[in-house]
């Protein structure tokens, strides 16, 4: 199996700064561009190129100056993220297992249009276990399948390797969901508070637990991210796999 895996989500990109600024009441950041233009096609921002650079100097200093393999969604934000992290000369990889949940169209729609929307469906505007999934999109669970696919590939081609991934939000969830054993009715309480993935959030996982398993699981998790203060929370945590 690897013997460690570090995932990275993407920097912030037009789409997650329009929905930020939605969930503070402005709207005006879904602009026809963003409205109009499909999610995986949406570029980083100028401060993503920033943080990209940012953070991949935070790894090379705090993690390492190289890995075996490099990996990344082939979604545009992942892509260009990677490409800024300032690994020169590497080979990135792209794996569509890697790519971010669909949302069905509704990510490209602010709050309050989003909101008549689930209302009129009658589905829950927020995600409330793994099974909820956005009109035409897909579950957590889903996701948490499809990073177990990834997962075993790593464990039949990758086995002793240590490996760089720049992914999204809701495979990195999923990698955590699976790390952790989250059962499903611990689910929401998992996602709440400080488990929120944010931009550029890099989560790293080492030691290897168990011997020839299915889906590689490992002991340590490390979350590292930059503070708006402009320093760094660094925790680590050791994980009851079983």
């Amino acid at each position: 199996m690897p013997i460690e895996i570090v995932f990275v989500r993407h920097a912030i990109c037009t789409g997650n700064a329009a929905e930020r600024a939605s969930c503070q009441g402005d709207h005006t950041l879904f602009t026809s561009d963003v409205r109009n233009k499909k999610s995986v096609d949406w570029p980083l921002l100028p401060f993503g190129f920033r943080q990209a650079e940012k953070v991949g100097e935070k790894i090379r200093e705090c993690i390492s100056e190289e890995f075996d393999y490099y990996l990344t969604s082939d979604i545009l934000r992942a892509v260009e993220t990677a490409q800024h992290l300032g690994f020169d000369g590497v080979e990135w990889k792209t794996n569509a297992l890697l790519r971010e949940r669909n949302w069905g169209g509704v990510e490209n729609i602010p709050l309050s249009e989003r909101q008549e929307v689930f209302d009129r469906l009658g589905i829950s505007s927020t995600e409330d276990s793994l099974d909820w999934r956005p009109p035409r999109g897909e579950s957590m669970i889903s996701i948490v399948r499809r990073i177990q696919l990834f997962l075993k590939w790593t464990q039949q081609h990758l086995s002793g390797k240590r490996l760089l991934i720049v992914s999204h939000g809701g495979p990195v969830q999923a990698m955590r969901v699976i790390q952790h054993n989250i059962a499903p009715q611990d689910y929401r309480l998992f996602i709440s508070g400080d488990n929120y993935i944010r931009n550029c959030h890099v989560f790293q996982y080492s030691m290897r637990s168990y011997g020839d398993v299915e889906i590689p699981k490992f002991r340590l998790e490390r979350s590292l991210f930059a503070k708006v203060n402009g320093g760094w929370q660094d925790s680590t945590q050791e994980l009851q796999n079983k």
